[in-house]
């Protein structure tokens, strides 16, 4: 495997926002995948698969590989660093209900893995300002139901 994810000029400034207001870290301390991440929990939460719509992108805004986002080829570290693509795979699998570890292109993959992505830094930007608390929005969002 070895796609890409790609986010447009909005979603990069939503991801600015979380890592400088939400996170409060100063800008490159805190990886911009961190962010992603999050958002795929977040669309995860939806019932509905995300649609076509989040493969069009309005202006290009950054491409992130396989082995910043899921942590492909990376070995496990005391940072927590490690390989998540076999569990994102297997979430992704479940959720579309179909088998994306039978695919030698990781086209398919990567497709669904930006859609999940794009829609939930939508949700987010819906729901999120930069005056909240984003740790708060977190848990309410995240873990109460």
């Amino acid at each position: 495997m070895a796609g890409e994810i790609y986010t447009d000029t909005i979603d990069e400034e939503l991801i600015q926002a979380i890592c400088l207001y939400g996170l409060n870290t100063p800008q490159k301390q805190v990886p911009k995948w961190t962010v992603l991440r999050i958002a795929f929990a977040k669309s995860l939460q939806m019932p509905i698969p995300p649609d076509a719509s989040f493969d069009r992108l309005e202006s290009r805004g950054s491409e992130y590989r396989l082995e910043q986002v899921t942590g492909l080829g990376q070995t496990a570290d005391e940072l927590g660093n490690r390989d998540f693509t076999d569990t994102i795979c297997a979430l992704l699998s479940v959720f579309h209900n179909e088998n994306l570890f039978e695919f030698e292109d990781d086209k398919r993959f990567c497709q669904l893995l930006q859609r999940h992505i794009r829609r939930g830094l939508q949700e987010i930007r819906l729901k999120w300002h930069s005056d909240d608390d984003f740790h708060n929005y977190l848990y309410q969002g995240l873990f109460i139901k």
